[in-house]
């Protein structure tokens, strides 16, 4: 029996948007899955009653613009069940509320939307999607085309995990395109060397059951720079990482593009967020 899947598919209508969308259509396919495409909107701060128009005629203009796009997705995706959903609100709260009602198990977002400043690799939204959203989050970099995922290379610093479980969104995602994972830690000066028999990384092993995997690590003294060198010499479709409360990807990602992070900005990422 096929687990189905709910996967959010978020828009501003740009086209960074767009190339997300088509991303996450591709990765989790037409079967066993419902997509839902989701626009927010909000009201410039102004008066009540001012608000109230404004407010109806911003969701009559997603919702039309939803349509238009599903429209043009049905067409090159007709195997798909793809839902829209106009809502008022801050993408994160609502995103959060579709998964505490079972309507969320996964949310893709572009790297940038429309307005966003372009010499940052996070626009404010996707970071606070990733700072604030519960479920697995893929954020897809601009102009990226989806290409079969055989390798899964998933970063991880192996600091002991609240639950063992956070990874099993990775594991699954790895199964369902039978692909392997790549598990690799970046060893920076004066930290111990980690290798297959090390506690954290048996645990990793039994996480993955019967998925292929195998663990690597990595000497490096910057940690943008370890994840950007093993990513283009692995050959990796996907990357993977666990997002912890101000560890290296927050501050990473809150950086200006440097050499390193963009590097890192060209790979489509799954993150898992640690509660």
């Amino acid at each position: 029996m096929i687990d189905m899947k709910r996967v959010i598919l978020t828009t501003d209508f740009s086209d960074n948007a767009k190339t997300a969308i088509e991303y996450g259509l591709q990765l989790f396919g037409s079967e066993g899955v419902t997509y839902t495409v989701l626009n927010t909107y909000r009201e410039p701060g102004t008066s009540t009653a001012a608000m109230v128009s404004i407010a109806y005629y911003l969701y009559k203009e997603s919702e039309s613009l939803l349509a238009e796009l599903k429209t043009e997705l049905e067409e090159k995706y007709p195997n798909h069940s793809i839902e829209t959903l106009a809502k008022h609100g801050s993408l994160y709260p609502v995103v959060n509320s579709l998964a505490k009602n079972g309507l969320a198990d996964y949310v893709v977002v572009g790297t940038r939307g429309a307005s966003q400043v372009q010499n940052f690799f996070l626009g404010s939204n996707t970071m606070d999607v990733l700072r604030n959203v519960e479920i697995p989050t893929i954020i897809v970099p601009k102009d990226c085309e989806f290409k079969n995922i055989n390798s899964v290379a998933l970063a991880v610093d192996f600091k002991p995990l609240q639950k063992q479980d956070i990874l099993k969104p990775v594991v699954q995602l790895a199964g369902d395109q039978e692909a392997e994972i790549c598990a690799f830690h970046i060893q920076e000066n004066g930290q111990d060397v980690m290798s297959d028999e090390s506690p954290e990384v048996i645990d990793f092993f039994h996480t993955c059951g019967d998925i292929p995997h195998k663990f690597e690590n990595i000497k490096n003294e910057n940690v943008a720079a370890g994840i950007g060198s093993y990513m283009d010499k692995s050959n990796a479709d996907l990357m993977a990482i666990v997002a912890r409360k101000h560890n290296f990807l927050e501050r990473l990602f809150q950086k200006s593009i440097t050499k390193e992070v963009s590097l890192l900005a060209s790979f489509p990422m799954a993150v898992v967020k640690e509660k």
